[in-house]
């Protein structure tokens, strides 16, 4: 245990402002539906930005990144490279996000309904909820396993005469307060937390990376990574067997990171949360600069693990299988720092996991009811008050499952692969029927069908047949989706021969948008 008194105070004190300030957001809420979802479309530029750096860089991320580097070495760098690239170009061009704002849809399902009918808006729905299901389903244990390593802590504790596994009770301890703010306050709980934890989690990683370099000089790093994978660690374009990334992967990534920004639902709806189409081009221009930078410190901290403790006996007691390389960083983390940094590092990094996971578990929410059970219950007349009781609701029950399936579910690959792959069975078919939605006036229902099912294919195939061959999940990986875009043109085709008539996206009322 590498905890001192003061550190707790620390993580307490900065821990109970937060979740204070986040269940106090309930007040600007007051059952109102349009505020708990989108904040009533009154976010600004750089709080989107802040708020959306901030939930992009959680403990999930810290784990991630982290073992992308103690496994790929210097080739890792290329993923803050492409977030810097592919974020640019949404920000700078605009493309799909302007056009996408204008029509005021609260999420991708609203805008399935509105563009393609209301039936398509249920069923993309469902592949939309299923794909953030598979991929929040990992954050907590991420987030309980860093945080256990990174003190130190034992393996169990013995309470009353019984024996308690760690892992499992701090990855609740973490979900908690989590859970409790965002079923409060909803986007504006969010959006308020994410920017008090942009700052911590900002401070705290830039002191840490100072540390890190000062313990473990850039030398010893490369030469770590030279002795480990030799070309392949400097070169993500090289692969060899389980090694090293290819031009595949580089593929996948590209277009994941294009439409992964476009569409999955964290960050959707922080787009139409934003006070206007301009407010929500700029945030992803400001995120280019701030989101690299934050990942690239974190890979910093892999590269110095794989220097320091290549071989150090680690317990995995109470993990799934294929967590030793995800853990080793915050191992080798918590073996380096002083008292009083540890603290305002774990209180930064907790911070990163509070944001991170609120925002997923808001919009994983939102995608439920919004896109499936609200319309199915349309005729009931719900008022709005009993929709934000039912997302209240739905928030717990995800909270639940989350936690179950990190305890069951084992990696057969990286952890970055795996959300990756599970991002993959909702972001190719979206990101068709989105692009062709905005750009081709032609576009129809049944392309919009197809391009779901033909993209989703491949990715869940990969997740539920768990292959060894890193090379297999990049290649059916990027293949998902060119057989999106094609699935959206052939059966845009077929559907006008069959007569289905393309439905164009009038300007909606901003009232009622909200309300819906």
């Amino acid at each position: 245990m590498r905890f001192t008194g003061i550190d707790w105070a620390i993580v307490a004190f900065y821990l109970g402002i937060t979740t204070l300030g986040g269940l106090l957001c309930e007040r600007l809420v007051k059952g109102n539906l349009a505020h708990f979802v989108v904040a009533g479309r009154q976010i600004r530029k750089f709080l989107l930005a802040a708020a959306g750096s901030a939930a992009e860089v959680g403990l999930i991320a810290v784990m991630y990144l982290g073992e992308e580097a103690y496994a790929r070495g210097f080739s890792a760098f290329m993923l803050p490279v492409l977030i810097l690239v592919t974020q640019a170009f949404i920000g700078f061009s605009g493309f799909c996000v302007l056009r996408y704002r204008q029509t005021g849809a609260v999420t991708m399902g609203h805008y399935a309904e509105m563009r393609y009918s209301s039936s398509f808006r249920m069923f993309s729905g469902a592949f939309q909820f299923l794909a953030v299901l598979l991929t929040i389903s990992m954050f907590p244990i991420a987030g309980g396993a860093f945080i256990t390593y990174f003190l130190g802590l034992p393996a169990n504790f013995q309470v009353g005469g019984a024996t308690l596994p760690t892992v499992p009770l701090v990855t609740a301890a973490l979900l908690a307060p989590v859970i409790a703010y965002t079923m409060a306050g909803g986007t504006v709980s969010v959006a308020f937390t994410d920017y008090m934890q942009f700052v911590m989690a900002w401070i705290a990683m830039a002191i840490v990376t100072v540390l890190v370099l000062a313990d473990c000089s850039w030398g010893r790093i490369v030469g770590a990574v030279q002795q480990t994978y030799g070309a392949l660690g400097f070169n993500p374009l090289l692969q060899e067997g389980k090694q090293g990334y290819g031009i595949y992967w580089l593929g996948f990534m590209t277009l994941q990171y294009i439409y992964g920004a476009l569409v999955w639902p964290p960050i959707n709806l922080r787009v139409s949360s934003s006070k206007d189409p301009k407010a929500a081009k700029q945030m992803y221009a400001i995120m280019s600069s701030l989101h690299p930078g934050r990942c690239g410190m974190i890979i910093v901290w892999g590269l110095a693990a794989l220097a320091v403790v290549p071989t150090a006996v680690i317990s995995l007691e109470h993990l799934p299988a294929g967590y030793d390389r995800l853990v080793r960083m915050p191992y080798y983390l918590g073996t380096l720092m002083p008292p009083i940094v540890l603290g305002l590092f774990a209180a930064g990094l907790l911070a990163a996991e509070m944001s991170n996971v609120s925002a997923y578990f808001m919009a994983t929410s939102t995608v439920g009811t919004q896109d499936i059970l609200f319309p199915l219950l349309r005729r009931r007349g719900l008022s709005s008050a009993t929709k934000v009781r039912i997302h209240r609701g739905v928030i717990l029950a995800l909270a639940v499952f989350a936690f179950c399936w990190g305890l069951w579910y084992g990696l057969n690959t990286t952890l970055f692969t795996y959300l990756m792959l599970s991002g993959a069975v909702y972001s190719p078919g979206a990101g068709a029927f989105l692009t062709f939605g905005l750009y081709w006036k032609r576009a129809n229902a049944v392309g919009a069908y197809a391009s779901m099912v033909a993209g989703a294919i491949l990715p869940l195939v990969c997740i539920v047949a768990r292959f060894e061959s890193p090379n297999t999940n990049y290649i059916l990986g990027f293949l998902s989706y060119i057989v999106a875009f094609a699935g959206m043109y052939a059966g845009t085709r077929i559907g006008e021969r069959l007569g289905v008539k393309a439905r164009l996206v009038q300007q909606p009322e901003e009232a009622a948008v909200l309300q819906r």
